[in-house]
């Protein structure tokens, strides 16, 4: 039976035999004191699979050696280690190390923080690799990669300071620019070139059916973290997961949905069992971790509608204690869906953020007020519920207006850190309001003639659409201007008159040029 788990295979006929064979084993008698008689036939089978699977020549002798006086301090040994967030003395796939061996002396350099740089994290590694737990691994994948983004870091900085003390000059910009973004690139291209790491990971997969509730999530979480995207560590590990799913904390849970995602990794039993035990949990899970099980779903392979429409409610009713970026979280991912969206959680983000005069909306960045302003139009146009309801003029639609105008502000003073997407975006956002803000839509016109390069084909065709509705005279401008003298025409700017259906202001005049369709 033992074999069996051991290896998931039934035994061969040499190995039955041999286990039912009651001749004495005679060597089992010296080595863990066994009966002469037929019952060491079997743990000598066992032990001689362990030898190769479980733990290497020295670690055995060394249990084996301890005898009866190991096999009573294990229970002490075990919790002990436990108690400190090991694997508690077991082994391969929660069995029991022989004689309760302890972990090695990598976690104790681990937790004494005096490892700096990733060749100190490799050399304390290769000393302690043949008896390193798993849950040490864990830590060691959760502290090294910290440690070689601030060593890049140090490094590029160190680099600098030589160069501006030679040529006389310094900026202050560029080191947090290699801090920020560049560090982080560097690190992935030395610590994933290091011939040390390679060792740490096929440690890894070598001792991966090792990993337990609490060390499997820490590890997929580190993996994630440092972008080591390996497939197929991911669908090694899925089985695992699906196992110990039931016990795994609930607080690294959307972490671990984040991986996968992330990865594009994992079956549909996966998903199905993630989307189960989250629904199940939803009610459980703090708001931030909410929006991170909804914008991970929302980008899975498996029913990610299915699983939004299920946790809207939990959703909607954890808005008021979301951020001003949760909230843009929210939606983006019912954006992805928008005909699947619930119609009370669309009344409810466009009430919230337009409250106290907009807060939570001038709170946003530029970027994420402009994924709020597509995803509210989607909606309106594309949502099951709003089409049944037949609210065209109702209160999200209100709402919605009023955050349009609320928005112009923080847009035209924000107008530079915008992409030339998403200034594409609310260009053509604006576009379907009644009256449409002047100065901004002019300024964001110009922003997409610089960057039409940039841009996609469906995003070029909607402002080219866009361009020819101000250019008929179909937009109405929300300020009103004085009449511009005739013939304006002739130098390619398309004067604009009042389109109809028009709120909150008189006729106006757009000039748009011809830059864009050229």
């Amino acid at each position: 039976r033992l074999v069996r788990r051991q290896h998931h295979r039934p035994l061969h006929s040499w190995e039955f035999k041999a286990a039912r064979d009651p001749r004495p084993c005679r060597d089992m008698q010296g080595l863990l004191g066994a009966p002469a008689r037929g019952a060491g036939r079997p743990f000598a089978l066992v032990t001689r699979q362990w030898w190769l699977a479980e733990a290497p020549c020295r670690t055995f002798r060394a249990a084996a050696s301890a005898g009866d006086a190991g096999s009573a301090t294990g229970n002490a040994g075990s919790a002990a280690d436990a108690a400190r967030g090991g694997d508690g003395g077991f082994g391969q796939r929660g069995q029991r190390r022989p004689g309760g061996v302890p972990e090695s002396g990598l976690g104790e350099l681990l937790r004494a923080g005096g490892l700096r740089k990733p060749e100190e994290f490799f050399e304390a590694f290769r000393k302690h690799q043949d008896l390193a737990t798993a849950s040490e691994l864990a830590q060691l994948l959760e502290d090294i990669w910290p440690a070689a983004v601030a060593a890049v870091a140090a490094r590029a900085a160190k680099e600098e300071a030589a160069e501006s003390s030679g040529g006389g000059g310094s900026s202050s910009s560029s080191s947090s620019s290699i801090s920020s973004s560049a560090a982080v690139t560097r690190a992935r291209k030395s610590l994933f070139n290091a011939k040390g790491f390679m060792q740490v990971m096929k440690d890894v997969v070598w001792k991966l059916d090792r990993f337990g509730p609490k060390e499997l999530p820490r590890l997929l979480i580190a993996l994630h973290a440092m972008m080591w995207h390996d497939r197929e560590l991911f669908k090694l590990a899925q089985t695992q997961v699906i196992r110990h799913l039931p016990t795994l904390p609930l607080e690294q849970l959307p972490r671990v949905v984040v991986s996968y995602v992330e990865v594009q990794c994992g079956s549909r039993a996966l998903f199905d069992e993630f989307s189960r035990r989250c629904l199940q949990a939803s009610g459980r899970f703090d708001p931030a971790a909410l929006v991170d099980l909804a914008s991970a779903f929302s980008r899975g392979p498996h029913k990610p509608k299915a699983f939004l429409v299920e946790i809207g409610p939990s959703i909607f009713e954890s808005l008021p204690s979301l951020s001003s970026a949760d909230l843009a979280r929210v939606a983006e991912a019912y954006a992805r869906w928008p005909r699947d969206v619930p119609p009370e959680l669309v009344s409810g983000l466009a009430a919230l953020l337009c409250e106290e005069d907009g807060k939570l909306a001038k709170q946003m960045a530029p970027g994420q007020l402009v994924a709020v302003m597509r995803a509210l139009l989607l909606w309106r146009s594309r949502s099951r519920g709003e089409q049944r309801s037949g609210e065209r003029p109702g209160e999200s639609a209100a709402a919605t207006a009023r955050l349009f105008e609320l928005a112009v502000g923080p847009l035209l003073s924000g107008r530079e850190e915008l992409t030339p997407s998403q200034s594409a975006t609310a260009f053509w956002a604006y576009a379907k309001l009644s009256a449409v803000p002047e100065d901004l839509f002019r300024q964001l016109y110009l922003d997409v003639v610089e960057g039409a390069q940039h841009l996609e084909e469906p995003a070029l065709a909607a402002c080219l659409l866009v361009s020819a509705r101000a250019a008929t005279g179909q937009l109405q401008s929300m300020s009103p201007r004085p009449p511009a003298p005739e013939g304006t025409d002739e130098n390619g700017e398309a004067e604009v008159v009042d389109g109809g259906g028009g709120g909150g202001g008189g006729s106006g005049r757009l000039s748009v040029g011809p830059a864009l369709c050229d």
